[in-house]
């Protein structure tokens, strides 16, 4: 059973509009660092990850980057403002491990959502979830020092600290790689 067909059963989604929905789906492999989504460039892709990791990263004219968030097994993965709104995408979604992604776009959501309402209800609590945890991200990012933010990832997301290269790491927590050595070392 696929990350899809396990996601539909456990919202319990009706076998039949399980099978519908799966076939607008398309499955897709990315190698190690592919983009998902490109800064700059209109998306309308929203995708389950069934394998690997993925990264949000912004950059600015100059090169520099900041990590906002990482996407893994289990979890969507899109900028929805892009996709909502048909703008450029302030950010790029790349893999930082060969990953399979299972994609739709957001007009064939909008078609599922009319043909099935269990469907829309589904979309809606995914949308919900998935900024109620950009919330938790922002406050967390304001409110705690880098101590306590890495020692959040370390009770949260454990397996970030071996599946992400260090220097992305201490970007996502708003640090240099020596004061992540040096949080690490602390521990």
């Amino acid at each position: 059973m696929n990350i899809l067909e396990k996601f539909l059963l456990d919202n319990h989604i009706e076998e039949s509009h399980r099978e519908i929905i799966q076939n607008v789906f398309r499955k897709i492999n990315l190698s190690e660092e592919s983009h998902f989504i490109e800064q700059g460039k209109i998306t309308t892709n929203i995708g389950l990850v069934e394998s690997g990791i993925l990264m949000y990263i912004q950059t600015d004219e100059n090169g520099k980057y900041w990590v906002c968030d990482f996407a893994v097994e289990g979890e969507w993965v899109t900028q929805y403002q892009s996709v909502s709104q048909q703008t450029p995408s302030p950010l790029s979604i790349i893999t930082l491990e060969p990953s399979i992604i299972h994609v739709i776009t957001h007009k064939k959501i909008s078609k599922l959502n009319k043909e099935i309402p269990e469907f829309e209800s589904l979309t809606r609590s995914i949308v919900e979830k998935e900024f109620f945890d950009m919330i938790e991200r922002s406050h967390s990012f304001q409110s705690l020092n880098a101590s306590e933010r890495y020692k959040r990832i370390l009770e949260n997301q454990p397996y970030l600290l071996q599946r992400v290269p260090q220097y992305y790491l201490a970007s996502y927590l708003g640090i240099t790689p020596q004061s992540l050595s040096r949080l690490r070392n602390s521990q």
